[in-house]
């Protein structure tokens, strides 16, 4: 019998996904080449399903006889050691980015005389539409934490941002910039109580009572669906920390910053958080403080095992442009460390592309938001006086 090649993510498994297999299955033995999930978040689609669940069903499909790991949108590799007769695929790939691919599909396959074969896109299926419909639904407490951990794991490069009430939350719920196929947008959300008491006229974050802030939390969660990670702030203590936690992961968000105390240790504050957690999928993560150009990259790299062996599943720095450099020898350091967790960095003039070369797993877009609101506002607020006329 033949051999047959199909490669597809089956993320969000539809009837074109059924069609393709159908007309592969007429042709051989049909194996399925399967993107894994590095690939799917590398694309900036995280898979709602993980690899192993996506391989559970394709495997109970009528007709898949095997399948196997697609790490790279290049299927050259698994082509050249499997060389089957024939390759079965949409053919929607014959324009955008994926068509120099599909020209290395049959340039490879001359080689052992293999055929592709492009059945017609299947019509009436948007896999856009079918992953808005998820993620409308997808806003319980586990779905969003979940989420948060795979993002870190899987992604190469995580963004986060900065949102202080339910309008701005929708913005980074809903902004996407065309970037290829996959459209570019955030991640994740952030709240810091530095950002919310600017939002409420505060002069300071300390003036911000924990309480006050739920129904702000309640509102951003409300209208998105993304992962909301909360900057529990300074001064709080080992017994606020546990108490939050526990309150925050109730209420449905994903993770939270916390922060040494003069008086108690970052990691017996992580540890209490620890603790309170019910999902292990709650994130903690340390915030290791502002970067300085005295700050020495040992005393950094002794923090951040102290709070990894403490319980935390990220790391924050916050950064300077001046910084930058100490951020990289950190960096540098740090990538022989065993057990690494992900480095986020916190930056209001933040230079992503600096970050990414030096190692950055996540970014955190600080301040932004809410100043250009004000700077609207307040122009328009000019704007009608200089407009009004006196009666």
């Amino acid at each position: 019998m033949k051999t047959v090649f199909v490669a597809m993510s089956a993320d969000i498994f539809h009837t074109g996904h059924l069609n393709i297999i159908q007309v592969a299955r007429e042709l051989g033995n049909v194996i399925v080449g399967l993107g894994t999930d590095e690939l799917n978040a590398s694309r900036k689609q995280m898979a709602f399903m993980s690899y192993e669940q996506r391989k559970a069903i394709l495997e109970n499909i009528k007709g898949v006889t095997q399948v196997i790991p697609q790490p790279t949108l290049d299927l050259v590799p698994n082509l050249r050691t499997l060389k089957p007769d024939f390759v079965v695929h949409g053919d929607d790939w014959k324009t955008g980015f994926l068509r120099e691919t599909r020209q290395r599909v049959i340039d490879v396959l001359k080689e052992w005389g293999g055929q592709l074969i492009e059945p017609p896109y299947t019509p009436g299926i948007s896999s856009t539409n079918l992953r808005a419909a998820i993620n409308a639904a997808n806003k319980t407490p586990a779905a969003r934490s979940r989420q948060l951990q795979r993002l870190l794991t899987l992604k190469p490069f995580v963004r986060f941002m900065e949102v202080h009430d339910g309008v701005s939350a929708t913005i980074g719920q809903t902004v996407r910039v065309p970037n290829g196929k996959q459209p570019l947008e955030f991640d994740a959300l952030w709240l810091s109580p530095q950002s919310e008491a600017r939002a409420r006229g505060l002069p300071h974050q300390t003036m911000l009572d924990f309480s006050a802030r739920l129904p702000t939390i309640r509102d951003i969660l409300h209208g998105t669906s993304k992962p909301l990670v909360v900057d529990l702030g300074c001064r709080v203590t080992a017994d606020q920390v546990a108490y939050q936690v526990t309150q925050l992961e109730n209420t449905g968000v994903s993770g939270v910053v916390v922060a040494a105390d003069t008086a108690v240790p970052l990691e017996q504050l992580l540890q209490k958080g620890r603790e309170a957690i019910s999902d292990n999928n709650f994130a903690l993560i340390a915030n290791l403080g502002s970067l300085t150009p005295q700050t020495a990259p040992d005393s950094l790299l002794h923090l951040a095992q102290a709070v990894a062996q403490a319980g935390a599943d990220a790391l924050l720095l916050h950064l300077t442009l001046e910084t930058q450099g100490v951020l990289r020898r950190f960096v540098k350091e740090y990538a022989q460390q065993e057990n690494r967790l992900p480095l986020i960095v916190q930056q209001e003039q933040f230079m992503e592309g600096e970050a990414t070369l030096s190692g950055v797993q996540a970014a955190v877009y600080a301040n932004q938001l809410l100043p250009a609101a004000f700077t609207a506002m307040q122009e328009t607020a000019v704007s009608l006086l200089k407009q009004s006329q006196p009666l």
